[in-house]
């Protein structure tokens, strides 16, 4: 959420062909090893994410847990006992304010 404010754009109060061209920089962003342009949530959020799946192993929470959770209600009580949630929770925590301080 804070790279999205610091970088995002208010699709409210942008025209139809920005936010278009903003989502097509993004994903191709996401393909390639050097973003193109100035930085954008898509580019900034794609390294967060590989740290964060070279810890984890995955992004997927069942394959992470290796739980299928009945209900919100199990799922929240399994990730605040979990050390290994609390991890990772940490981990994406600092990637992300390392990458919005990098950006300042």
């Amino acid at each position: 959420m804070g790279i999205n404010l610091l970088l995002g754009m208010n699709i409210r109060d942008t025209k139809y062909f920005q936010t278009l061209k903003a989502f097509v920089v993004g994903h191709i962003n996401l393909l390639l090893d050097k973003p193109i342009g100035e930085p954008e949530p898509f580019g900034v959020g794609k390294n967060i994410v590989q740290r964060f799946r070279e810890e984890a192993g995955a992004t997927e929470c069942r394959t992470i847990t290796e739980k299928e959770f009945s209900d919100w209600t199990d799922f929240q009580k399994y990730i605040s006992s979990s050390d290994k949630c609390t991890g990772l929770i940490e981990l994406a925590t600092i990637e992300a304010s390392n990458a919005i301080q990098r950006l300042m």
